[in-house]
């Protein structure tokens, strides 16, 4: 009698660490979803637990992977399947030609007028909305709450509400026939939702896989897949039709990222706590290392990490090159709080006063904090509901339904979406803009908004370059299309040669190595990882030689309005 075990990195971690025995016996692996572990810190905890799968197993397990939409399949089939993975294709969201109807929505109050039309358009509607932050599906449901016949039709999805929570709302969803559910990527996932009449995007998703994961859901059964899109600008509407070109053409564009060091941080851990013994060493870490990623970092590399650990109050050295659990590391493996590399994040535990069980989390302001710990009271909504705290004691709120100066529920910051040059390059190419031009747009006062069109990790070194030039660029304002800057000074219209670029933004490599960090999405650990190898990794990962051809004898271009 064949046993199916179905999980995530994180749980298979756990199970490795705690009950490694159990899998001794396994055969076959299947990876699904695999586009969207590719090129985050997820997928190099992943690559290495199949390799400590197969070490435990003494022998090599059959694999297979799944992917609606999959860039660079062969080069990733490789990495995570090995080099005689065999690629097949069947018919998919991407094979499906895309009906969206685009609409422009400024307010939450047009966004839910908007849903609520297409809801009623025809009797039986089931919809899926998504939304690009968890703050903002919050604001939609409870306003959509507003209308009297939606009452008990509406649901919220996203990852700070508690697993159980989710659980709840994905079940009722696919119990009640005529519903909306309001969510983050985190419906992107093939979870049973029942069949779904339409897909509403609040905003474009971050890249093509994304919106063809997204509009995919609907319609399963007919031949073209039907979308309403609606933005809030003339920029967001023309990444839309951008994005929607791209999914028409098959064109999927991502950056590479090389193996994360703080992969290697995570695992030492991880697997310390799978040794009976209770030790580890580098030799242990580096044989578990995937073949490809030894080529990246060696045996003393290895070392150095378990010594950062050592400095961190993590781990102390033994005898005989060992490394042994501190009570940090002992406290974290109790409470499952080291076999994940998403960032952890300060938030809140939500309480139901009435149930007992826990709504999600959110994050306080220190002004509210404040507030609760002299005995006054907050509102806010979560899970498209709204309440007002009851009381406040062990880092836990306690709610009962209701309202009283309701907020809306702030979340801590994940990491941001990372837009990829190439992705970024096209849309410029969209836009009717050149490939040696850069946009200057005047926005008032001696100040210009600059299109480099870069996308995240680029537009940080586009940034540096800037600064290494004399200009003063307002880093806040920089994203992955757009910087804007105080004055440019006159007469400046070449940006220099590749030698020069080369030189100057290498020299500001180091001033700017933590917010290429934070755009290469290294996840957590990341203080535990010698600085002298994330430089590395960071240097491997943002083709500086590339950038520098790139912008070398690019033009800047006084522009009208640029959207």
């Amino acid at each position: 009698l064949a046993r199916i075990l179905i999980t995530t990195p994180e749980s298979l971690d756990s199970l490795l660490a705690r009950r490694a025995g159990e899998l001794r016996s396994l055969q076959w692996l299947f990876l699904d979803e695999l586009h969207l572990l590719s090129t985050v810190a997820r997928g190099d905890q992943l690559r290495c637990l199949v390799e400590r799968l197969e070490r435990l197993n003494g022998r090599s397990l059959q694999r297979c992977a799944a992917s609606a939409t999959l860039p660079e399949a062969q080069r990733l089939a490789w990495r995570f399947l090995g080099a005689d993975a065999l690629l097949a294709r069947g018919a998919s969201a991407s094979t499906r030609p895309i009906e969206a109807r685009l609409r422009k929505a400024e307010s939450v109050a047009e966004v839910c007028a908007e849903i609520a039309a297409l809801y009623h358009e025809a009797p039986g509607r089931k919809l899926l909305v998504f939304a690009n932050a968890r703050a903002l599906v919050e604001s939609i449901s409870s306003g959509l709450l507003g209308d009297a016949r939606l009452r008990g039709k509406v649901f919220a999805h996203h990852g700070s509400l508690s697993r159980a929570e989710r659980l709840r709302v994905e079940r009722l969803f696919l119990d009640t026939p005529t519903a909306i559910c309001v969510a983050t990527m985190t419906l992107e996932l093939g979870i049973d939702i029942g069949d779904v009449d339409r897909v509403v995007l609040l905003g474009p998703p971050p890249d093509v896989s994304s919106l063809l994961q997204r509009v995919g859901r609907a319609n399963r059964g007919g031949e073209c897949t039907q979308a309403l899109g609606l933005y809030a600008n003339r920029l967001e509407q023309r990444r839309f039709e951008h994005l929607l070109e791209c999914a028409s053409a098959g064109k999927l564009f991502t950056d590479e990222v090389a193996f994360r060091p703080t992969a290697i941080a995570q695992q030492s851990l991880s697997l310390l706590f799978q040794n009976p013994k209770r030790w580890i060493s580098a030799q242990g870490v580096f044989s578990r290392l995937p073949e490809e990623v030894q080529q990246q970092y060696s045996l003393a590399d290895c070392e150095s990490v378990l010594q950062r650990l050592g400095q961190s109050g993590w781990l102390r050295q033994a005898s005989g090159g060992r490394w042994v659990a501190e009570d940090a590391a002992q406290q974290a493996f109790r409470y499952g709080r080291l076999h994940s590399l998403i960032r952890d994040t300060r938030e809140t535990e939500v309480i139901d006063e009435l149930t007992g069980r826990t709504v999600g989390r959110v994050r306080l302001a220190e002004k509210e904090r404040s507030r609760l710990d002299g005995g006054g009271q907050v509102g806010l909504a979560l899970g498209g509901r709204s309440h007002v705290s009851s009381r406040f004691r062990d880092e836990r709120l306690y709610v009962r339904a209701g309202a009283k100066e309701e907020l809306s529920a702030r979340f801590s910051r994940r990491e941001a979406a990372r837009y990829s040059v190439g992705l970024a390059r096209d849309f410029a190419r969209f836009l009717g803009i050149g490939a040696s031009v850069i946009t200057m747009q005047s926005i008032g006062e001696g100040s210009y908004r600059v299109g480099h069109f870069m996308g995240s990790v680029w537009g940080v070194l586009f940034v540096a370059l800037l600064e290494a030039q004399g200009y003063h660029p307002q880093r806040r304002s920089a994203g992955p299309f757009f910087v804007d800057v105080e004055r440019w000074p006159d007469g400046q219209s070449v940006l220099g040669t590749s030698e020069a670029v080369l030189q100057m933004v290498g020299r500001r490599l180091e001033r700017n190595m933590r917010r290429l960090s934070r755009a290469l999405q290294p996840g957590a650990f990341q203080n535990q990882v010698p600085e002298l190898l994330l430089s590395r990794w960071v240097q491997s990962s943002v083709d500086l030689p590339g950038f520098a051809q790139r912008v070398s004898g690019m033009r800047l271009e006084l522009s009208g309005e640029v959207p």
